[in-house]
Order: C-alpha cells, then sequence, then structure tokens
C-alpha cells in the first residue's frame, strides 16, 4: 500500500499497539507479516513509542494477534514500564 498508512486502534490483540503510520506497507498474507517502511511511527496504550526506518509485525491465529514485532533503521523509543 502507498501512504501515508495510517492504524488506530484499542490495543486488543495487537500486544498493546494503538496506533501506527508510515509512508507505505507491505501484507504478505502467506506468511502473516505486515512491513511498515518510511518513518514509520506506532505508540502503545501503555505511553510506549517507537520510531523507526522499517517495521515488521509477525501476526498468528485466526485472531491475527501480535506474536512479535522487529524494528530496522534509526530505532528510536521510550518503553514505559509497567
Amino acid at each position: 500500500m502507498e501512504g501515508p498508512v495510517q492504524g488506530i486502534g484499542t490495543g486488543e490483540g495487537s500486544g498493546g499497539l494503538t496506533s501506527l503510520s508510515a509512508e507505505r506497507a507491505v501484507y504478505r498474507r502467506d506468511e502473516s507479516v505486515i512491513e511498515l517502511e518510511g518513518k514509520v511511527s506506532a505508540s502503545s496504550r501503555g505511553g510506549d513509542k517507537l520510531s523507526a526506518d522499517r517495521l515488521v509485525l509477525k501476526m498468528e491465529g485466526v485472531a491475527a494477534r501480535l506474536q512479535w514485532a522487529r524494528a530496522l533503521g534509526s530505532v528510536r523509543g521510550v518503553l514505559v514500564s509497567s
């Protein structure tokens, strides 16, 4: 998808992610992977914030819950302890 790409939600099933944005994104259905590229930013309901050149999200199961995330290139952020 050419962007800008934006996603907003409650954080349920996404590991707490409530917002994502990027210049473009690719969804690889067979691998259940979402690749966000270009000025990626993400935040969580707990106050965590992340920015990077690229963010890869691996989803799992029928409910497409977040299994893992990998940030690459100029990674910066704040993790709030809970």
